[in-house]
């Protein structure tokens, strides 16, 4: 199976508590900053 669908993704995000009214979400960008000891999760 290729990718996931736009569903899966709502299910994902939602389980992890984000909601968004951005559609569709074409990526999924997590970044770890290690000088500011954050996680970043970006949606595009």
């Amino acid at each position: 199976r290729k990718g996931i669908s736009q569903e899966e993704i709502n299910e994902i995000l939602k389980k992890i508590g984000i909601e968004y009214d951005a559609w569709p979400i074409t990526r999924i960008i997590i970044e770890n900053d290690l000088k500011m000891k954050k996680l970043f999760l970006k949606l595009k």
